[in-house]
């Protein structure tokens, strides 16, 4: 009987061991999958707890939007907890900051704005004099209104106020000079009841029902050092998913 031929991996009997150099290359693959399930988790970790946040900063700065979500309980019906009932838009301008008020989707649909405030900070003065209110509400009647309380909120720096019902609107504009968005602030007086804001307006219902909505908080936004994490996680799982297809590398681990 002639000399069975010597293979790699084969045994001195001739038994052939071919599991081992497939045990080899599942190794190799079975690692790098392991840690892909390690980063994997983690990302979704990162996403649960905090991928996007508040800001980290209570500053308020140019570009941000205001949620007035919370109300002082005077309406009738009732508003929904928590919802967004007006925004505030936040834009510095040459020589001041420019406050764009609207209604918003929380709010019963038909509601309208009567009055609103702002607050600034300590040792931040502003007056009527700064307060200068857009063409389209001086001509329904608004004017700049002094430092007074807005019901349930205490009292604010300064504003702006219609004459009658026939000039309250959706959504307007206000400019205040001197200050920027840095300046604004959540001072209004305690006593007010519901807690410090910085900005509040009075909100009119198609109900005949009437109350005060305030709020401080920019949106949430997503965290830019998470969000460059998260993309690098993506890209490396997406990179080694295509290597190993291409190669053609075996999926499961030989045991």
């Amino acid at each position: 009987m002639g000399r069975r031929p010597f293979f790699p991996g084969s045994n001195s009997q001739g038994g052939v061991r071919c599991a081992a150099p497939h045990s080899r290359v599942s190794k190799v693959i079975t690692m790098p999958r392991r840690l892909a399930g390690f980063w994997a988790a983690a990302a979704a970790a990162m996403l649960l707890t905090g991928a996007t946040a508040e800001k980290a900063s209570a500053t308020i700065v140019s570009g941000d939007v205001i949620a007035l979500n919370v109300n002082n309980g005077g309406f009738n019906p009732a508003l929904t907890p928590g919802a967004t009932y007006a925004t505030v838009t936040v834009t510095n301008v040459s020589g001041g900051v420019q406050l764009d008020f609207a209604v918003a989707s929380g709010a019963p649909s038909g509601s309208t704005i009567g009055e609103f405030g702002f607050n600034v900070k300590n040792g931040v003065s502003v007056s009527t004099a700064n307060i200068t209110v857009s063409s389209t509400l001086a001509g329904l009647g608004w004017s700049a209104e002094a430092p007074g309380s807005l019901d349930g909120f205490g009292s604010f720096s300064g504003g702006a106020l219609e004459n009658g019902a026939a000039g309250r609107v959706t959504s307007g504009t206000i400019t205040v000079s001197g200050i920027t968005a840095a300046d604004l602030a959540t001072n209004s007086s305690s006593g007010g009841g519901k807690g410090n804001f910085i900005f509040s307006a009075h909100l009119f219902t198609p109900a005949n029902s009437t109350g005060y909505i305030a709020g401080s908080a920019p949106a949430a936004v997503p965290e830019p050092g998470s969000l460059v994490l998260l993309g690098g996680l993506a890209t490396g799982l997406g990179g080694f998913s295509f290597l190993r297809r291409r190669k053609g590398a075996p999926v499961d681990p030989v045991v």
